[in-house]
């Protein structure tokens, strides 16, 4: 993406294409190894989907005076998309018992259709360089100081939004910060560990109580896990102005996942060992409350690392990386259990070890950041 500014919105649609014919193969598979290869399919489109969609709403908010939509607050508005799947695939559990998976999985592929278009038709693309128009027709160009920083910017329906202003070229992050990307792999990891496997646990620990486990579920992932998301957004935004995080000083807004992560530790443990099914709940929403509020100033502050964002593009296709490394993290689990070990047991070592992992080398490289 940052060899093709102002192309967010065709990396996007394209990417939300492809997901939706992936999902319209597997829902058709007739084999195993079909199965695997739309598997794959998909994984490749939805990488391609997050680096433009983040970068397009960080280009747009970044340095808007006139809009009360900071990037740390967009980043957590992005990320509420993340819960909101995670709430629908939760009640997707409901709608395999009426359309079986493969209906099921048609309708997702639908709806991903569905949301290509309408960011076709209803987003506003982002125009390179000097190629905007002013309301009289005359030309809108992006005025560049000199020196060693340059202010960039990007024409929106003809009005120049100043991106930021950039520094001198700086190491990548994955080489400058990879105790940042080494707790982002953790916490990926017990994300995606608890995703894939808490369904199962709950089934078997509450026999009988699957549909309500499904619409409870997918409301403590939506709104606790949504709210979590924004509410991190706007700290994050808080933290950036109070402490005028780019200067030389530490980077606060690690701190936010740092202790999320760890003050959410004791509820996620006692959820996986409370004796009925509404503490459990109780347990998880408090743990989802606490510790989803990462993504946002983990995104920023990968992005002001790696020079602003018309150079985000590089440091969230690590992050999405490290994400999809972090599928490790599931299959374990799966390894563990299938070997005599209890669902249970294996959840609280691996999303358990993630929160504590990822708490410290968040606070790791905080302190790191201001050296």
């Amino acid at each position: 993406m940052d060899k093709y500014p102002g192309r967010e919105k065709e990396f996007t649609v394209y990417s939300s294409l492809g997901l939706a014919a992936s999902m319209f193969l597997m829902a058709s598979s007739t084999s195993y190894p079909q199965l695997v290869v739309s598997r794959f399919l998909t994984g490749l489109a939805c990488a391609f989907t997050t680096p433009p969609a983040y970068k397009y709403l960080q280009s747009v908010y970044t340095s808007r005076s006139s809009s009360r939509v900071t990037p740390d607050l967009a980043s957590g508005l992005y990320s509420t998309a993340v819960y909101g799947g995670g709430a629908l695939s939760s009640l997707s559990i409901l709608m395999d018992q009426t359309a079986g998976w493969r209906g099921t999985t048609a309708i997702v592929g639908g709806v991903c259709g569905a949301a290509s278009l309408a960011t076709a038709v209803f987003l506003d693309g982002l125009r390179a360089e000097g190629e905007g128009e002013g309301e009289g027709g005359e030309k809108r160009v992006v005025v560049c100081a000199g020196g060693e920083d340059a202010v960039k910017g990007v024409a929106v329906k003809g009005v120049v939004v100043k991106e930021d202003v950039l520094p001198s070229p700086l190491p990548s992050p994955l080489l400058s910060f990879p105790l940042l990307y080494l707790a982002v792999f953790f916490r990926f990891s017990a994300g995606l560990a608890l995703g894939v496997w808490l369904a199962p646990y709950f089934k078997g620990a509450f026999p009988g109580e699957s549909g309500s486990y499904a619409v409870w579920n997918a409301a403590i992932v939506g709104l606790c896990g949504g709210g979590s998301a924004i509410a991190g957004g706007k700290i994050s935004g808080w933290v950036n102005e109070r402490y005028n995080v780019g200067g030389s000083g530490p980077d606060y807004r690690l701190l936010i996942p740092s202790l999320g992560s760890l003050l959410a530790l004791p509820p996620i443990l006692y959820a996986l060992h409370a004796p009925t099914l509404p503490l459990a709940l109780l347990s998880l929403s408090l743990s989802y409350l606490l510790c989803e509020s990462w993504f946002a100033p983990v995104l920023t502050s990968l992005s002001s690392l790696a020079g602003g964002p018309s150079r985000s593009g590089e440091a969230v296709g690590l992050f999405t990386v490290v994400g999809g490394l972090a599928n490790a993290a599931p299959a374990a689990v799966g390894w563990a259990a299938e070997n005599g070990n209890g669902i249970g047991e294996c959840l609280a070592v691996v999303a358990g070890g993630g929160y504590l992992l990822s708490g410290i080398f968040f606070g790791v490289a905080f302190f790191n950041s201001g050296r």
